[in-house]
């Protein structure tokens, strides 16, 4: 809702070329504000780029989860809901999250309960003398 980007059906259907499109029978085309970027792409790269950091000594399973992502970003095209730029900077901020989120959770347990146990006037008052 930030970016205020057109999905396809309403971008094609404001120039009155959404006839010329084979569509997925079944799918509802959504027609909102919504498009960029891609929540799905971007979680199913986060969750699958999670996955094989998890599983970092198996290439095999890093392969793997790069395929089911990028499935993930295929199908929100092909279902014409996003568009390319929409699946790619959802793929790229979600394994910016992913990367983040790793990141926190790799504190060694030592680091933890010194940021648990002290608040912030006693890491200051260390600080000053």
């Amino acid at each position: 809702a930030f970016f205020l980007h057109k999905r396809p059906a309403r971008y094609y259907g404001d120039l009155n070329l959404l006839e010329e499109f084979n569509m997925v029978e079944g799918v509802h085309l959504l027609t909102g504000l919504t498009s960029f970027p891609s929540g799905h792409t971007m979680s199913g790269f986060g969750l699958f780029y999670l996955l094989s950091l998890h599983f970092n000594k198996k290439i095999s399973v890093g392969i793997l989860c790069f395929i089911l992502a990028l499935i993930v970003g295929f199908s929100r095209i092909y279902l014409f809901e996003h568009f390319l730029k929409d699946v790619f900077f959802g793929g790229i901020c979600g394994i910016i999250i992913a990367q983040f989120i790793d990141y926190l959770f790799s504190f060694k347990k030592e680091d933890a309960n010194f940021w648990m146990n002290k608040n912030i006037l006693t890491i200051f008052n260390k600080k000053q003398a």
